[in-house]
């Protein structure tokens, strides 16, 4: 009687145990008998069962899909419990010009899932964007027309051309000026030009006599914007280099030597567009010829022109 008394109460002490079981079910299946300890946001802490004053471990809530308590309750943990997505912060988008073009980049991204449940794919487009070349060559600043930069001009002028000193003197009269302008700058203000002239001119008193001065000018480019934007523009070119004249009597042409010849220049240039303008110009240019050529007795004679032109240029 008394061992019969000894098994059942066993048996029921046994029973007692098993019941104060907590089962831990792992998504791979297996199953752990266990105490749980203390649930957390990313991982359960238990003892092993039949060993609740030994250590305590801890197991990842995401390798854990249920916990059966020994009350009979029950907790299922999904993925995205024990993995939760970070905030996502607003990222500041710099503003673009409307793309002429898209390339799309279709990305795929798993997401959370729970267990016995299909497997969303996320599609995340992309759109590459080209900035749109400006379609007008000027831009706006505080309400003034504004035109690029241009380091240069090449151009084309046409005037008068008046003859002072001694050329002046012996009756000829005023005739006409051409020449070729060119001007690059190499910082804002300072720059190098040129200038290839001729000139002409008819004597008032003999219907054949007629003179000239060719010749080829060089020297530094002082240039000042005067209007907002850069819309008129004031040079000036102080110029040496050297001339020939020429002179035709009616009954005898002289071609004279080529002589050192130095001048000035100013210039307003009124800038119409990035690649074009007009000039209006002021400048003087003197040289000399020998005696000698002139059989005269006299110094050599002077001979200086004043020119009153204007221009066509290409700015670049």
């Amino acid at each position: 009687m008394k061992k019969v008394f000894s098994f059942l109460i066993a048996l029921v002490i046994m029973s007692a145990c098993v019941k104060a079981q907590d089962i831990i079910t792992k998504r791979n299946g297996d199953e752990i008998k266990a105490k749980v300890t203390e649930v957390g946001t990313t991982e359960i802490k238990y003892k092993r069962s039949g060993n609740e004053t030994g250590p305590t471990y801890t197991l990842p809530k995401s390798e854990i899909f249920m916990v059966k308590y020994e009350n009979g309750e029950k907790d299922i943990f999904q993925t995205a419990d024990a993995e939760p997505e970070p905030e996502q912060k607003p990222v500041p988008v710099k503003e673009v010009a409307k793309p002429k073009e898209e390339t799309i980049v279709v990305r795929q991204q798993p997401t959370r899932q729970t267990v016995g449940t299909a497997r969303p794919v996320a599609q995340t487009r992309t759109v590459e964007q080209t900035p749109r070349r400006p379609a007008a060559p000027v831009d706006t600043r505080d309400g003034v027309l504004t035109y690029p930069d241009r380091r240069g001009y090449a151009g084309f002028i046409l005037g008068v051309a008046i003859p002072v000193g001694n050329i002046g003197d012996a009756d000829f009269v005023t005739g006409g000026q051409f020449a070729l302008d060119f001007g690059v700058l190499f910082s804002k203000n300072v720059g190098v030009t040129a200038l290839i002239f001729g000139t002409s001119h008819s004597n008032s008193y003999n219907d054949d006599a007629s003179t000239g001065l060719i010749g080829f000018l060089t020297g530094p480019l002082f240039s000042f914007p005067l209007s907002p934007g850069g819309r008129v523009e004031f040079d000036l070119k102080p110029l040496v280099g050297f001339a020939q004249a020429d002179l035709d009597n009616g009954s005898k042409h002289y071609d004279f030597d080529t002589r050192f010849a130095f001048g000035s220049g100013a210039t307003f240039r009124f800038n119409l567009s990035r690649r074009f303008s007009l000039s209006a110009n002021l400048n003087y240019i003197n040289s000399t010829v020998d005696k000698k050529d002139l059989h005269i007795n006299y110094e050599d004679t002077d001979f200086s022109v004043l020119g009153i032109t204007v221009g066509a240029n290409i700015r670049f």
